[in-house]
Protein backbone atom coordinates (compact mmCIF):
# COMPACT_ATOMS: atom_id res chain seq x y z
CA UNK A 1 0.00 0.00 0.00
CA UNK A 2 1.35 3.38 -1.02
CA UNK A 3 1.39 6.42 1.27
CA UNK A 4 -1.42 8.05 -0.72
CA UNK A 5 -3.52 4.88 -0.47
CA UNK A 6 -2.91 4.54 3.25
CA UNK A 7 -3.97 8.12 3.96
CA UNK A 8 -6.54 8.34 1.11
CA UNK A 9 -4.77 11.30 -0.48
CA UNK A 10 -5.95 12.12 -4.00
CA UNK A 11 -4.17 14.10 -6.68
CA UNK A 12 -0.46 14.52 -7.33
CA UNK A 13 1.96 14.74 -4.40
CA UNK A 14 5.50 16.20 -4.31
CA UNK A 15 7.01 13.36 -2.28
CA UNK A 16 8.03 9.86 -3.32
CA UNK A 17 4.86 7.81 -2.92
CA UNK A 18 6.50 4.66 -1.56
CA UNK A 19 5.02 1.36 -0.50
CA UNK A 20 4.94 1.70 3.28
CA UNK A 21 5.34 -2.02 4.11
CA UNK A 22 8.65 -2.66 2.33
CA UNK A 23 11.77 -1.10 0.87
CA UNK A 24 11.49 0.64 -2.49
CA UNK A 25 14.29 0.57 -5.07
CA UNK A 26 15.09 4.25 -4.99
CA UNK A 27 17.98 6.01 -3.27
CA UNK A 28 18.62 9.46 -1.88
CA UNK A 29 21.74 10.94 -3.44
CA UNK A 30 23.81 14.09 -2.81
CA UNK A 31 24.01 14.83 -6.53
CA UNK A 32 20.22 14.88 -6.79
CA UNK A 33 19.91 17.15 -3.76
CA UNK A 34 22.63 19.47 -5.08
CA UNK A 35 20.76 19.82 -8.36
CA UNK A 36 17.36 20.51 -6.78
CA UNK A 37 17.87 24.20 -7.42
CA UNK A 38 14.36 25.33 -6.55
CA UNK A 39 14.23 23.71 -3.12
CA UNK A 40 14.24 25.73 0.09
CA UNK A 41 15.67 22.80 2.07
CA UNK A 42 18.34 21.61 -0.40
CA UNK A 43 20.96 24.25 0.56
CA UNK A 44 20.81 23.38 4.26
CA UNK A 45 20.78 19.66 3.45
CA UNK A 46 23.90 20.04 1.30
CA UNK A 47 25.57 22.14 3.98
CA UNK A 48 24.98 19.32 6.47
CA UNK A 49 26.42 16.70 4.08
CA UNK A 50 29.43 18.89 3.32
CA UNK A 51 30.03 19.59 7.02
CA UNK A 52 30.16 15.90 7.85
CA UNK A 53 32.34 14.98 4.88
CA UNK A 54 34.80 17.80 5.53
CA UNK A 55 35.12 16.87 9.21
CA UNK A 56 35.71 13.18 8.48
CA UNK A 57 38.38 14.03 5.90
CA UNK A 58 39.99 16.55 8.25
CA UNK A 59 40.17 13.94 11.00
CA UNK A 60 41.50 11.30 8.61
CA UNK A 61 44.35 13.57 7.48
CA UNK A 62 45.11 14.89 10.97
CA UNK A 63 48.36 13.90 12.72
CA UNK A 64 46.59 14.08 16.09
CA UNK A 65 45.33 10.89 17.72
CA UNK A 66 42.29 12.64 19.18
CA UNK A 67 41.16 13.77 15.72
CA UNK A 68 41.65 10.32 14.26
CA UNK A 69 39.69 8.74 17.09
CA UNK A 70 36.89 11.23 16.53
CA UNK A 71 36.79 10.59 12.79
CA UNK A 72 36.65 6.83 13.20
CA UNK A 73 33.85 7.12 15.74
CA UNK A 74 31.90 9.39 13.38
CA UNK A 75 31.85 6.58 10.81
CA UNK A 76 31.17 3.82 13.30
CA UNK A 77 28.35 5.26 15.36
CA UNK A 78 26.02 7.52 13.41
CA UNK A 79 25.35 6.09 9.98
CA UNK A 80 22.99 3.22 10.77
CA UNK A 81 20.42 2.56 8.06
CA UNK A 82 17.40 4.89 8.35
CA UNK A 83 14.36 2.69 7.74
CA UNK A 84 11.85 5.53 8.02
CA UNK A 85 12.05 6.45 4.31
CA UNK A 86 11.41 2.90 2.99
CA UNK A 87 14.07 3.53 0.35
CA UNK A 88 16.92 1.29 -0.77
CA UNK A 89 17.57 -2.32 0.05
CA UNK A 90 19.49 -4.13 2.73
CA UNK A 91 22.82 -5.09 1.21
CA UNK A 92 24.76 -5.82 4.40
CA UNK A 93 23.24 -7.55 7.39
CA UNK A 94 19.71 -7.08 8.64
CA UNK A 95 17.54 -4.01 8.42
CA UNK A 96 18.86 -1.09 10.39
CA UNK A 97 22.45 -2.28 10.21
CA UNK A 98 23.63 -1.11 6.80
CA UNK A 99 26.42 0.75 8.59
CA UNK A 100 28.18 -0.25 11.74
CA UNK A 101 31.64 -0.62 13.24
CA UNK A 102 32.76 -3.06 10.54
CA UNK A 103 31.89 -0.88 7.56
CA UNK A 104 32.91 2.20 9.49
CA UNK A 105 36.37 0.70 10.00
CA UNK A 106 36.52 -0.29 6.34
CA UNK A 107 35.69 3.19 5.08
CA UNK A 108 38.06 4.83 7.57
CA UNK A 109 40.91 2.67 6.33
CA UNK A 110 39.99 3.34 2.69
CA UNK A 111 40.13 7.09 3.32
CA UNK A 112 43.80 6.79 4.23
CA UNK A 113 44.53 7.78 0.65
CA UNK A 114 46.60 10.48 -1.05
CA UNK A 115 43.35 11.60 -2.69
CA UNK A 116 42.20 12.71 0.76
CA UNK A 117 45.56 14.01 1.92
CA UNK A 118 45.91 16.09 -1.25
CA UNK A 119 42.39 17.52 -0.86
CA UNK A 120 41.09 16.03 -4.10
CA UNK A 121 38.34 13.83 -2.71
CA UNK A 122 35.88 16.22 -1.08
CA UNK A 123 32.35 14.94 -1.64
CA UNK A 124 30.26 12.09 -0.30
CA UNK A 125 29.06 11.23 -3.80
CA UNK A 126 32.67 10.84 -4.98
CA UNK A 127 33.41 7.85 -2.72
CA UNK A 128 32.12 5.12 -5.09
CA UNK A 129 34.53 6.32 -7.79
CA UNK A 130 37.47 5.12 -5.71
CA UNK A 131 36.30 2.80 -2.91
CA UNK A 132 34.88 -0.70 -3.50
CA UNK A 133 31.75 -1.76 -1.60
CA UNK A 134 30.49 1.82 -1.37
CA UNK A 135 27.48 1.63 -3.67
CA UNK A 136 24.14 3.29 -4.12
CA UNK A 137 22.51 1.81 -1.04
CA UNK A 138 25.26 2.86 1.35
CA UNK A 139 25.50 6.34 -0.16
CA UNK A 140 21.73 6.58 0.24
CA UNK A 141 21.90 5.46 3.89
CA UNK A 142 24.60 8.04 4.63
CA UNK A 143 22.79 10.81 2.77
CA UNK A 144 19.45 10.13 4.42
CA UNK A 145 20.97 10.03 7.89
CA UNK A 146 22.80 13.31 7.28
CA UNK A 147 19.79 15.21 5.91
CA UNK A 148 17.38 13.70 8.45
CA UNK A 149 16.49 17.07 10.04
CA UNK A 150 15.59 18.56 6.65
CA UNK A 151 13.46 15.50 5.86
CA UNK A 152 11.65 15.87 9.18
CA UNK A 153 10.90 19.51 8.33
CA UNK A 154 9.73 18.48 4.87
CA UNK A 155 7.54 15.69 6.23
CA UNK A 156 5.82 17.90 8.77
CA UNK A 157 5.25 20.57 6.12
CA UNK A 158 3.43 17.95 4.02
CA UNK A 159 1.51 16.72 7.08
CA UNK A 160 0.21 20.23 7.65
CA UNK A 161 -1.24 20.15 4.14
CA UNK A 162 -2.80 16.68 4.56
CA UNK A 163 -4.53 16.39 7.94
CA UNK A 164 -5.09 12.65 7.52
CA UNK A 165 -1.35 12.16 7.97
CA UNK A 166 -1.56 13.77 11.39
CA UNK A 167 -3.95 11.21 12.84
CA UNK A 168 -1.10 9.16 14.30
CA UNK A 169 2.01 11.18 15.08
CA UNK A 170 4.51 9.55 17.40
CA UNK A 171 7.59 10.91 19.10
CA UNK A 172 10.86 9.07 18.75
CA UNK A 173 14.59 9.64 19.14
CA UNK A 174 16.72 10.15 16.04
CA UNK A 175 20.46 10.39 15.54
CA UNK A 176 21.37 13.48 13.49
CA UNK A 177 24.51 15.32 12.45
CA UNK A 178 25.00 18.73 14.07
CA UNK A 179 27.25 20.99 11.94
CA UNK A 180 27.58 23.54 14.75
CA UNK A 181 29.33 21.03 17.03
CA UNK A 182 30.55 18.64 14.29
CA UNK A 183 29.20 15.69 16.25
CA UNK A 184 26.35 13.21 16.12
CA UNK A 185 23.57 14.11 18.49
CA UNK A 186 20.20 12.67 19.43
CA UNK A 187 16.99 14.64 19.01
CA UNK A 188 13.39 13.85 19.75
CA UNK A 189 10.71 14.70 17.22
CA UNK A 190 7.37 13.49 15.92
CA UNK A 191 6.66 11.79 12.61
CA UNK A 192 3.67 10.01 11.12
CA UNK A 193 3.47 6.36 12.15
CA UNK A 194 2.45 3.82 9.51
CA UNK A 195 3.23 0.22 8.76
CA UNK A 196 4.70 -0.34 12.19
CA UNK A 197 7.28 2.46 12.16
CA UNK A 198 7.78 6.17 11.69
CA UNK A 199 7.38 7.52 8.17
CA UNK A 200 9.80 10.04 6.68
CA UNK A 201 8.83 11.63 3.37
CA UNK A 202 11.42 12.34 0.68
CA UNK A 203 11.06 14.93 -2.12
CA UNK A 204 10.88 13.37 -5.56
CA UNK A 205 13.81 15.48 -6.71
CA UNK A 206 16.13 14.00 -4.06
CA UNK A 207 16.12 10.40 -5.26
CA UNK A 208 17.68 8.36 -8.03
CA UNK A 209 17.52 4.76 -9.19
CA UNK A 210 21.29 4.53 -9.70
CA UNK A 211 24.62 5.97 -8.64
CA UNK A 212 24.94 9.39 -10.20
CA UNK A 213 28.72 9.52 -9.77
CA UNK A 214 30.29 6.11 -10.29
CA UNK A 215 33.64 4.45 -10.91
CA UNK A 216 33.06 3.14 -14.43
CA UNK A 217 31.74 6.34 -16.06
CA UNK A 218 34.60 8.33 -14.50
CA UNK A 219 37.05 5.73 -15.81
CA UNK A 220 35.48 5.59 -19.29
CA UNK A 221 35.36 9.32 -19.88
CA UNK A 222 38.02 10.95 -17.71
CA UNK A 223 40.81 8.69 -16.49
CA UNK A 224 41.30 6.63 -19.65
CA UNK A 225 40.85 9.89 -21.54
CA UNK A 226 43.70 11.44 -19.58
CA UNK A 227 45.95 8.50 -20.50
CA UNK A 228 45.05 9.06 -24.15
CA UNK A 229 46.12 12.69 -23.87
CA UNK A 230 49.41 11.68 -22.23
CA UNK A 231 50.18 9.32 -25.11
CA UNK A 232 48.99 11.58 -27.89
CA UNK A 233 51.49 11.78 -30.72
CA UNK A 234 51.41 13.29 -34.17
CA UNK A 235 52.37 11.17 -37.16
CA UNK A 236 52.73 13.10 -40.39
CA UNK A 237 50.78 15.91 -38.78
CA UNK A 238 47.88 13.64 -37.78
CA UNK A 239 46.98 12.90 -34.14
CA UNK A 240 47.56 9.35 -32.97
CA UNK A 241 46.51 7.99 -29.58
CA UNK A 242 45.64 4.59 -28.10
CA UNK A 243 42.04 3.42 -28.36
CA UNK A 244 40.06 3.31 -25.15
CA UNK A 245 39.28 -0.36 -25.64
CA UNK A 246 43.02 -1.07 -25.66
CA UNK A 247 43.52 1.02 -22.53
CA UNK A 248 40.73 -0.89 -20.80
CA UNK A 249 42.65 -4.11 -21.46
CA UNK A 250 45.89 -2.52 -20.25
CA UNK A 251 44.28 -1.05 -17.11
CA UNK A 252 41.59 -3.53 -15.93
CA UNK A 253 41.62 -2.14 -12.37
CA UNK A 254 39.03 0.61 -12.77
CA UNK A 255 39.37 2.22 -9.35
CA UNK A 256 43.14 1.77 -9.39
CA UNK A 257 43.43 3.79 -12.59
CA UNK A 258 40.91 6.31 -11.28
CA UNK A 259 43.16 6.93 -8.29
CA UNK A 260 46.52 7.00 -10.08
CA UNK A 261 45.36 9.19 -12.97
CA UNK A 262 43.50 11.59 -10.68
CA UNK A 263 46.70 12.12 -8.69
CA UNK A 264 48.84 12.42 -11.82
CA UNK A 265 46.48 14.94 -13.42
CA UNK A 266 46.38 16.98 -10.22
CA UNK A 267 50.18 17.17 -10.21
CA UNK A 268 49.87 18.66 -13.69
CA UNK A 269 47.27 21.20 -12.61
CA UNK A 270 44.06 19.42 -13.67
CA UNK A 271 41.38 18.35 -11.19
CA UNK A 272 39.62 15.44 -12.91
CA UNK A 273 37.15 14.97 -10.04
CA UNK A 274 36.00 18.57 -10.38
CA UNK A 275 35.66 18.18 -14.15
CA UNK A 276 33.61 15.01 -13.72
CA UNK A 277 31.38 16.65 -11.09
CA UNK A 278 30.73 19.57 -13.42
CA UNK A 279 29.97 17.15 -16.26
CA UNK A 280 27.50 15.18 -14.12
CA UNK A 281 25.74 18.34 -12.92
CA UNK A 282 25.53 19.72 -16.44
CA UNK A 283 23.88 16.54 -17.74
CA UNK A 284 21.81 15.76 -14.66
CA UNK A 285 18.12 15.03 -15.14
CA UNK A 286 15.79 14.26 -12.26
CA UNK A 287 14.10 10.88 -12.31
CA UNK A 288 10.88 11.08 -14.31
CA UNK A 289 7.41 10.04 -13.15
CA UNK A 290 7.29 6.65 -14.98
CA UNK A 291 10.55 5.52 -13.36
CA UNK A 292 9.44 6.73 -9.93
CA UNK A 293 6.25 4.74 -10.38
CA UNK A 294 8.10 1.65 -11.62
CA UNK A 295 10.60 1.61 -8.76
CA UNK A 296 7.82 1.89 -6.17
CA UNK A 297 5.45 -0.59 -7.82
CA UNK A 298 3.82 -3.25 -5.69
Amino acid sequence: MRITEHYKITGPVPFVDVQIERDNLLFTHPTAIRNDLGSILAPSAMARIESFTAEVLRCRASPHAADRAKGLKMLQSGLNEPNETRLGYTQYGSKGHGWGPGLGDYLWNALNSPLCRDGLLTGLDQLPMFIPRVGQDLISDMTTRLVFPELIDYTMHVVAQHPAMARDLRKASFTVWDPSTTTWTVIQDVLPFAGGRQLLLVPKAWVSNKLLMAARPYYNRFTTGSVQQERLRYLDGKPDMPLKRDLQKEFPDVRGLNTSQTLKAANNGTNLIQLYTEFVDEHYEALDAPNLLLKTAG
